[in-house]
C-alpha cells in the first residue's frame, strides 16, 4: 500500500508497465507523484537504490513529506490524538444537543405528569367508590 510507505516517509516505487509517459502517469495517479516510477527497462532502479542507501540523495523526500501531509494529515499531533479530540468534540456537541432538546421539551413534561396523576386519582376514586363484591 502506498499509504504505508507514505506514513514512514520511506522511498517507494510504482511500476508503470503501460506505454503511458511518466508525466501523464503521475497526473493520472496522484499517489505516485512522490514515487520512483519503474519502467519495463528498469532504468530508474539505480536511482531508487541510491535514495534508499543514501537518504541525503533522495530527491523525492520533500515530495513524499508533502504527499503524506496531504493524504494522511499532519503528524503532530498524532492521528490517535486527533481522533480522540474529534470524538470528545462530537460527544460535547451531542451533550449540548440533549440539553437543548430537554429544555425545549421540559414545559410539556409537567403537563403530562399532571394528566397522569389526574388519571391515577380518578381511577383510585372509582375503585374506592365501587361497591365491594
Amino acid at each position: 500500500m502506498v499509504t504505508d510507505y507514505l506514513a514512514s516517509e520511506k522511498p517507494y516505487a510504482v511500476a508503470n508497465t503501460s506505454d503511458m509517459p511518466e508525466e501523464l502517469f503521475r497526473d493520472a495517479f496522484p499517489t505516485v507523484r512522490a514515487a520512483t516510477i519503474l519502467t519495463p527497462d528498469a532504468e530508474n532502479v539505480p536511482a531508487l537504490l541510491e535514495s534508499v542507501r543514501n537518504p541525503g540523495k533522495d530527491a523525492l523526500a520533500a515530495a513524499r513529506a508533502g504527499l503524506k501531509r496531504h493524504l494522511l494529515g499532519p503528524s503532530d499531533p498524532p492521528s490517535h490524538a486527533r481522533f480522540g479530540a474529534a470524538v470528545l468534540g462530537l460527544c460535547e456537541r451531542a451533550d449540548e444537543h440533549r440539553v437543548r432538546m430537554s429544555n425545549r421539551l421540559l414545559p410539556a413534561i409537567p403537563a403530562q405528569r399532571a394528566a397522569l396523576e389526574e388519571a391515577e386519582e380518578a381511577l383510585t376514586d372509582r375503585l374506592e367508590a365501587a361497591p365491594e363484591a
